[in-house]
């Protein structure tokens, strides 16, 4: 190979390993590996970051989420998807309006107000009566 060559695709793996560093590096990025993490506060601050950051990439995953079997997670990704403006998670995230723990009915109507779901209101309606105060 000449030394031309050999510059070129030196530069080229450079570029390359630069790039991959910096994608493995991104805030974001690390925040939706941590969505994974055994620990679940850990996932939850990373669903959290998530939602403050608005980051739209990672809607799909925070709605999956809304099926965790940590209750924490679940609380957490409501929240996030309502900071995220995630509009297409609102049938998702109304069905936790009847839930029996009174935080998640809360969340969730926060969170669709947030959203400005109007298809909503009719099952937020009943609510007006909850015997929680919180609710």
């Amino acid at each position: 190979m000449t030394r031309t060559l050999l510059i070129v695709i030196g530069i080229a793996c450079a570029v390359m390993a630069a790039a991959g560093i910096m994608w493995y590096n991104n805030p974001l990025n690390t925040a939706r590996r941590q969505l994974y993490d055994k620990d679940t506060e850990i996932r939850c601050s990373a669903i959290n970051t998530l939602g403050k950051l608005g980051d739209k990439k990672s809607i799909p995953e925070i709605t999956e989420l809304l099926w965790d079997d940590d209750s924490e997670i679940r609380w957490w990704a409501i929240y996030a998807l309502g900071n995220i403006g995630a509009k297409e998670a609102i049938p998702d995230i109304t069905r936790f309006l009847d839930d029996a723990n009174p935080d998640f009915r809360r969340v969730a109507a926060l969170t669709l107000g947030k959203l400005g779901a109007k298809e909503s209101i009719p099952d937020i309606i009943p609510m007006l009566k909850d015997n929680v105060w919180i609710v």
